[in-house]
């Protein structure tokens, strides 16, 4: 923790600060005192040379004022606040004993009741149920030993009427008196005979009974005395120790037995009036013991302060490395933090100053801390609260994914994420495409494969993972669902090679290999492109075509036979010495060799283009094919008649007659001439026929 302040804890113990107010207008002791609409009272008493007087003063803003005075002179009488009215009950003045109770209404003063059954002054006077109590006091005048009275005396304000009621447990003069609303604690008082009681008791007015507590070391009576925060103590009066010096200090009742306390009056009191307002008590006037007990006009103010009491805490709760506290507030000076944790029971304190809620940074997650919240004050360090333990955490961190993509499957893959201190209980995937979404709980895996995908449709996978605390923020990954590459394949031949395609596979490449009848490669490609023109030789070759994607790799063969139906070629001839017949023909697009025929007779298969044949006598049919191993073009036809003197010939195309040539030796007659003419009609009879019955070339097939 950076920046904290550590302190060592003490524990803490009473003190009674005290401070000097404005005096009195004039000595005054065994007055009676209340707190009435926000000011202090003081009602009757003895001033100097013991003279009864029947002013009120009050305090207010600070300073005193007069009051309307009582109705009469009036010492040592008991007051209490009910109604909104202040009631002054009993006293003594020079007449004697007041056996009645005035009444001051904010006003003015008046006598409500006259008959109090045994009239007593220096009683102890309070009021409980619309009633007022009076229990004790003294009930004689003039100088005497004899005790004080014993008895209960109860006025209802409803009846105006007394009863008695019962008795105290001994004489009761003088003593110091707190009455909280519920319970009266009385400490000491005169019983007679010249001396003071060490009995401590409580009254409960509810049913009319008396408890005693651990009594004091010594006697004491003409003192004051207070209650605050579970603390009976009482300040002044006729206190003396075992060796019979008088005690001006203040004694205090906590954890059931009784102590001295190292606080002493400015002035040391006996017979002051004393009323309590909170945590103060102010004692007024009284016999200034320091001076022989003469009648002093100081005004003190006594406060008790406790160490502060224990702390609530209203909330706590663990963050992210922190942990947030917050407790009510005891209205104390400021306030410790003790803290330590499981893995380190050193304990540290900080002091956080008078604040009600702090918060605690840099921890660690997964580690349980313990606290305790300490209240301090002047006094030293109150009760500790409860200690807490939490343990700071967070949801787990996002989870980093990755994936495979299989045929129709996905194998989604994540790293386990901080786990924000607590243990991951396990992972939500959600599977989402443009027309679905489903979500599943896979459990405390690292992977899941996803299966029965659709191929070429784009997912988005997001895994949540979750403990305790809550969910993760997703980790998010996206793919295309693939299967393996399918192949369908076209083949188009064109005259200088063939245009292999191939359906398209999404994120797959291509690898395109044609090899020859030898098996001697002639194309090795890669590509991501779906066809390729192969600028080969005519021939038969073996295509194989492999498909790759991240599924894996697909291939498909097959053979490639590249021919085409070759046109007829144009066939030029002479006829040289001793009947020789030289062809000559063009080069045939599609051609790889070319037949010659005599009448139906094959008598060659050249790859060239040209060819000399020995032609005996008569009439020939002279045929010339352009050809590879698939196809036959029509042939290019021409007739020839050899005679002994002469020849005829004739060259015939496809559908087309081209112009006869004659070729007349010497000595050739008209007969012999129309003879050759007759042939020559025959001959393109013959050759109409042919045609007929041939024709063209079929389509190229694989």
């Amino acid at each position: 923790m950076v920046g904290l302040s550590f302190v060592t804890l003490t524990s803490g113990g009473l003190i009674f600060p005290t401070s000097t107010l404005p005096n009195l207008p004039i000595p005054l002791s065994q007055s009676t005192a209340v707190y009435y609409n926000g000011s202090i009272y003081v009602i009757g008493g003895l001033t100097s040379g013991a003279l009864f007087v029947s002013s009120v003063y009050v305090f207010q803003n600070g300073k005193w004022i007069d009051g309307p005075p009582l109705p009469f002179h009036l010492a040592e009488a008991g007051g209490v606040v009910l109604n909104n009215n202040i009631y002054v009950v009993g006293g003594l003045n020079e007449s004697g004993i007041f056996g009645g109770i005035l009444v001051f209404n904010g006003n003015s003063w008046y006598t409500i009741s006259t008959s109090m059954p045994v009239p007593v002054y220096g009683a102890v006077v309070f009021a409980y149920n619309n009633q007022i109590y009076v229990i004790g006091g003294m009930n004689t005048t003039g100088f005497t030993l004899s005790p004080p009275s014993r008895l209960i005396q109860v006025y209802s304000l409803n009846t105006n009427s007394w009863r008695i009621i019962g008795y105290a447990p001994e004489p009761m003069g003088y003593s110091g008196y707190y009455f909280n609303g519920n319970a009266l604690y009385v400490v000491g008082g005169y019983i007679g005979y010249a001396s003071g009681s060490n009995q401590v008791y409580m009254y409960f007015p509810s049913n009319n009974t008396w408890v005693s507590l651990p009594p004091l070391k010594t006697n004491v009576y003409a003192n004051a005395v207070g209650y605050y925060g579970g603390i009976l103590y009482g300040v002044g009066g006729y206190y003396y120790n075992s060796l019979g010096q008088f005690i001006p200090g203040a004694i205090y009742y906590m954890n059931t037995s009784w102590k001295l306390s190292d606080f002493n009056e400015n002035i040391p009191t006996v017979y002051s009036a004393y009323v309590q307002v909170g945590n103060k008590l102010y004692i007024i006037g009284g016999l200034d013991a320091s001076k022989g007990f003469v009648a002093t006009s100081a005004f003190q103010e006594v406060s008790l302060i406790l160490p502060p009491p224990k702390p609530v805490i209203r909330f706590a709760q663990a963050g992210n490395n922190s942990i947030s506290l917050s407790w009510y507030d005891t209205n104390t000076s400021g306030y410790y933090i003790q803290w330590w944790s499981s893995i380190d029971n050193n304990k540290s304190t900080i002091n956080v100053g008078n604040v009600s809620s702090y918060l605690f940074i840099n921890l660690t997650n997964g580690v349980t801390y313990y606290f305790r919240i300490i209240p301090y004050n002047q006094a030293g360090n109150g009760t500790s609260s409860d200690i807490i333990s939490l343990t700071p955490g967070a949801v787990p961190d996002s989870p980093s994914v990755k994936v495979i993509v299989g045929d129709r499957n996905a194998t989604v893959i994540w790293s386990k994420p901080y786990n924000g201190g607590f243990p991951i209980l396990g992972y939500y995937l959600t599977v989402k495409t443009d027309n679905s979404s489903y979500t599943i709980n896979v459990g405390n895996v690292s992977k899941y494969t996803l299966t029965n995908l659709t191929p070429e449709v784009l997912y988005e996978v997001m895994v949540v993972a979750y403990n305790k605390l809550g969910n993760s923020s997703p980790g998010i990954v996206n793919f295309v669902a693939l299967t393996t590459a399918s192949i369908s394949v076209s083949v188009y031949k064109k005259v200088n090679g063939v245009l292999i395609s191939w359906n398209k596979t999404e994120n797959t490449t291509y690898n395109l290999l044609i090899s020859d009848k030898k098996g001697k490669i002639i194309v090795n490609i890669t590509t991501t492109n779906t066809s390729y023109f192969a600028y080969i030789p005519y021939g038969i070759y073996n295509v194989t075509i492999r498909a790759t994607n991240q599924v894996g790799t697909n291939s498909t063969s097959f053979p490639i036979v590249f021919y085409i139906p070759p046109f007829i070629p144009l066939v030029k001839f002479s006829i040289g010495n001793n009947s020789i017949l030289n062809l000559k023909w063009n080069n045939v697009t599609g051609a790889t060799f070319y037949l010659v025929y005599v009448n139906t007779t094959l008598i060659a298969n050249v790859t060239t283009d040209s060819y000399s044949l020995n032609l005996t006598p008569g009439f020939h049919v002279i045929r010339v094919v352009a050809a590879n191993p698939i196809y036959n073009s029509s042939p290019a036809s021409l007739g020839i008649l050899i005679q002994q003197h002469s020849v005829t010939s004739s060259i015939t195309t496809i559908n087309t007659i081209i112009d006869t040539v004659t070729t007349v030796m010497s000595g050739i007659n008209i007969k012999t001439a129309v003879i050759i003419i007759a042939v020559v009609i025959v001959v393109l009879a013959i050759i109409a026929f042919l045609l007929r019955r041939g024709g063209g070339y079929g389509a190229a097939g694989i």
